[in-house]
């Protein structure tokens, strides 16, 4: 690496990223207005309440703001439920430069040492954060924050620009946070490691209307906003829905925010707020019945107008638009719909057949190489593989079971011919990283019901009942990725979380030779997928929902 240069103040592109990065990150501050949605910065003060729910239990948390004629917040006080807990004061020295925070208790005493801030303007509003100072190299390739390293990637697309926040390690980087704007600084969304998803809608007056969150894991997050008449929200609802309780794909409210804003004119708005957290989730309910209906755990964008909106939102930003430089090929749609259903495109050297969102493959499809390489049959994100998927070799005839990630070979998986499993275990990039293959399990020795390692590694388990298992577990387990065979001769080979098939997979029926392709839940078709007959025709297309197809492309 070159010789490394203290900066104070970075490059704007590269201070976009470090914003989301300081937010989730590091121990950043809400100093400005900027930093709290306002597009009118004539504000002397707000009120924000927040009422929310833990478990069965509703929560009230309230913070009177006050800000200087610069938009600089002074003063945060803090009450939870009607209590005053909290005083937080800010100085602003150096010509802004940096604050001193202080804190004090409802008796006026001081909590704690004096914290000094360094403040960071940025095209989008002001950065805050307690690290004494921010350094790249002389190329501007990395970002060194705390001694870790960060590289900065942005891209100028057709429509938005992407914007890449990744890690470097041993000379190679990965990318966990990303986002996307239009031409004119409208976020559309944004990732961290692919797994944890927020898209953003706007109205016609380019107001942020809903906010999307989806999670692959564990639960689904969707705000809604009312704003007052210079276009500052005073109202905001986030509902939930968990992917594995017992009320799964059910939206419920988690939190009810209002906004109190005094602007320097003297005017008031949203000054309508319940007195109660009861009052503002029972005046609340009537939003639930408007709510997209859930049914795929994994990526439930694709049964919505969501995308679609977004997509309609990015051509009309960006009609006339001439300076972006495209560096992506252009898929030629051969039959169906590539840009938000189902499709068949052609990227060149390869195709895709399969479920697509804003013209990127999504969900359940195939991939097959034009130059007879091989093919992949898995799950998609963003074009990528990405999740569980089967690629098979057509030479070697070997095929990878197992998971991917951004294209590669990512996790745990294992690779057979015929019947042969002749590498199992982790893989990063493409490769083998910790070999899980027993002894036991290459000389076939069994050691009561299982061959190889059936606690914490990989194995074969044959069940007293004649159903069999092969593949991953975890504490004696199935876990991570393996193949269920039932007796009856029925197949599932896919992700597993607790024992449970949930996420993508393929399920196999005898004696029909009909078969499934796509997401799952608690063993249960939920979510994208394809279901074909013996002669592999699709017979249903779609989104399905607790095993029923409930919404046919």
């Amino acid at each position: 690496m070159n010789s490394i240069t203290n900066t104070k103040r970075l490059y704007p592109a590269l201070f976009i990223i470090l914003a989301h990065f300081f937010h989730y990150q590091v121990s950043a501050q809400n100093l400005h207005l900027s930093n709290f949605d306002i597009k009118d910065a004539q504000v002397t003060a707000m009120s924000i309440t927040k009422y929310h729910a833990i478990g069965a239990h509703l929560y009230s948390e309230k913070n009177q703001l006050v800000f200087n004629p610069d938009g600089y917040l002074t003063e945060d006080k803090l009450y939870l439920d009607n209590n005053y807990e909290k005083l937080t004061t800010y100085n602003y020295i150096d010509n802004a430069s940096k604050a001193i925070e202080k804190k004090f208790n409802p008796l006026g005493k001081q909590e704690g040492l004096d914290k000094t801030l360094y403040i960071y303007e940025t095209p989008i509003g002001i950065i805050s954060d307690d690290l004494p100072e921010t350094v790249k190299n002389d190329e501007g390739q990395y970002i060194v924050l705390g001694g870790l390293k960060y590289g900065v990637i942005f891209k100028y697309k057709k429509y938005v620009i992407v914007y890449e926040l990744a890690e470097a390690n041993n000379g190679e980087s990965k990318v966990f946070y990303s986002s996307e704007y239009t031409h004119d600084g409208l976020k559309l969304d944004e990732s961290y490691n692919q797994k944890d998803i927020r898209y953003f809608k706007y109205n016609d007056k380019k107001l942020l209307e809903e906010e999307l969150g989806m999670s692959k894991f564990w639960e689904n997050i969707l705000y809604k906003y009312v704003y007052d008449q210079r276009g500052n929200w005073i109202e905001r609802t986030k509902f939930r829905a968990s992917n594995f309780t017992e009320t799964k794909y059910q939206w419920i409210i988690d939190e009810v925010k209002y906004r109190t804003i005094t602007y320097t004119d003297g005017t008031v708005t949203g000054s309508n707020v319940p007195s109660t957290p009861e009052i503002a989730y029972s005046s609340n309910q009537n939003k639930l019945k408007d709510l997209p209906k859930l049914s795929d755990p994994i990526l439930m964008s694709k049964s919505m107008k969501f995308l679609q909106d977004i997509t309609r939102l990015r051509n009309k930003n960006n009609e006339g638009t001439s300076n972006a430089t495209k560096n992506e090929i252009s898929p030629t749609c051969l039959n169906g719909d590539c840009s938000n259903g189902f499709g068949k495109a052609d990227f060149g050297t390869y195709t895709i057949e399969g479920f697509f969102s804003n013209g990127k493959a999504n969900g359940q499809g195939t991939l097959f190489n034009k130059d007879n390489s091989g093919y992949y049959q898995g799950n998609f994100v963003n074009g990528f593989r990405e999740g569980f998927g089967i690629y098979t070799w057509l030479n070697s005839k070997n095929y990878y079971i197992g998971q991917w990630e951004k294209g590669f070979q990512s996790g745990y998986g294992y690779v057979k011919n015929g019947g042969e499993i002749l590498q199992a275990g982790k893989f990063e990039r493409g490769k083998l990283v910790q070999d899980l293959l027993t002894y036991d399990y290459k000389n076939k020795i069994a050691k009561g019901n299982c061959v190889g390692d059936c606690q914490n590694g990989f194995g074969y388990y044959k069940f007293d009942n004649g159903d069999s298992y092969v593949g991953f577990f975890t504490n004696g387990k199935r876990d991570h990725i393996g193949a269920y065979s039932w007796k009856s001769g029925m197949a599932h080979i896919g992700t597993i979380v607790n024992e449970q098939h949930n996420g993508y997979g393929q399920e196999f029926y005898r004696p029909t030779g009909q078969y499934y392709l796509g997401d799952f839940s608690q063993g249960k078709r939920n979510g994208l997928g394809i279901f074909y007959n013996k002669e592999h025709q699709i017979l249903q297309k779609g989104i399905w929902g607790d095993g029923q197809l409930t919404g046919e492309f």
